[in-house]
């Protein structure tokens, strides 16, 4: 495959599987307490340092059954999902919102180091990164693998910023219930397509 085919099929690969995950979700959430360019900039650099990282160990899947890590990936976002049902459900007027919670508990970080962190950690173990870390293995051309997924993620976080626009009057429980079924439903056809 030629330089150019890569990197816009890898491009097009992570920026479509970025849409309706959870760091997306994460980051409408945070463009209502934060500043969207903040959020953006942030967000940018956890990912352009997790494609960094996915694609330095590109590598070493091969020696990883990709099928357990999918699996894996597929029953945490189930999980997460269902977690996120709860919290809405559940609805008490006193509960802290999930991003409330987070600024109290390290406001000590400044916003943009509070949502890298927050970013970081969502992406871990990220269905985009197990995608990264196969055309790596593939292709055996990090650097462009690499910097292609940080791009796809980063025009899906530029994306999540425009949607976050509509969303500002929307109660952030409705959005986390809408994460919720998106990360369910994507969960539960990843395990099926498993099976087969």
């Amino acid at each position: 495959m030629s330089s150019v085919a890569l990197f816009f099929s890898s491009f097009g690969l992570i920026f479509l599987g970025e849409l309706p995950d959870k760091t997306l979700v994460s980051s409408i959430l945070l463009a209502r307490t934060f500043s969207r360019r903040i959020v953006f900039l942030a967000a940018s650099a956890a990912l352009f340092l997790q494609s960094a990282i996915a694609a330095s160990v590109g590598s070493l899947l091969t020696h990883l059954p990709t099928r357990l890590v999918s699996n894996l990936s597929s029953a945490a976002f189930i999980v997460l999902g269902l977690f996120l049902i709860y919290r809405a459900i559940r609805g008490d007027e006193e509960e802290e919102s999930t991003i409330a919670s987070i600024r109290r508990r390290f406001s000590s970080l400044s916003p943009f180091w509070l949502i890298f962190a927050v970013v970081f950690v969502a992406e871990i173990g990220d269905i985009t990164q197990v995608v990264t870390l196969n055309l790596v293995a593939q292709y055996h051309r990090a650097i462009l693998v690499g910097f292609a997924s940080a791009l796809g993620m980063s025009a899906a976080v530029f994306l999540a910023m425009v949607a976050s626009k509509l969303t500002d009057r929307i109660e952030e429980k409705y959005i986390e219930l809408a994460a919720a079924v998106i990360l369910i439903v994507l969960g539960v056809v990843t395990l099926i397509g498993n099976l087969h």
